[in-house]
């Protein structure tokens, strides 16, 4: 958590490819977590991984279904 957090705010430096680089991995690394929690019932901390990977790409049809396999 705290190397993302370092990651997401360290970005003065960066280019713009770079920043797309960066929220793409991201947003696959959350969708990519979300089963593992709800696999294990950490239904909370799944809609906590989605709300960020919304700030990445609010209106991703991946990001809505995940979402969808959460709430359900």
């Amino acid at each position: 958590y705290f190397e993302e957090k370092n990651v997401k705010e360290n970005h003065e430096s960066l280019s713009h490819s770079d920043l797309e680089l960066r929220d793409s991995m991201l947003l696959s690394s959350y969708l990519n977590l979300v089963p593992c929690y709800l696999k294990v019932s950490h239904y909370n901390e799944s809609l906590r991984i989605l709300k960020e990977a919304e700030k990445i790409a609010p209106f991703s049809s991946q990001v809505l279904f995940r979402k969808s396999q959460t709430i359900s």
